[in-house]
């Protein structure tokens, strides 16, 4: 782990989900941007998780409702994926109508926040 010169030398150290059985779900593009973005098996499903740093953060200390967005369309598409993966076929997509409405906020001012959700089929 690399030290940021930025942060003071008594700040606790961040929290390390991959000690936790955590796994880095490793992309290019926009989402490593944003990221990184956690998944954990969870029973018949995967619970998805980030960690809410400064860099998510809006002016109020918030975090952004684009990160949250982003992260419910990931765990959404990957769960769409599942049965795909299971199988050990190639991936398919998904494509949903996704609707929000923030009624709470998640703070990150803080420090390190841990965002945590899960999604699951309902046919």
């Amino acid at each position: 782990m690399s030290v940021d010169p930025k942060q003071p030398a008594d700040t606790p150290a961040p929290f390390d989900p991959a000690s936790v059985g955590w796994q880095r779900h490793a992309v290019d593009g926009f989402l490593d941007l944003v990221g990184p973005i956690w998944e954990r098996p969870s029973g018949d499903s995967y619970r998805y998780a980030f960690l809410a740093e400064p860099k998510h953060h809006s002016r109020r200390g918030h975090v952004q409702g684009g990160m949250l967005t982003t992260f419910a369309d990931r765990a959404m598409g990957r769960t769409c994926c599942m049965p795909t993966r299971a199988s050990r076929r190639r991936p398919s997509s998904s494509t949903c109508i996704l609707s929000t409405r923030f009624g709470s906020v998640i703070s990150s001012r803080q420090g390190a926040r841990w965002c945590e959700g899960r999604a699951r089929w309902c046919l």
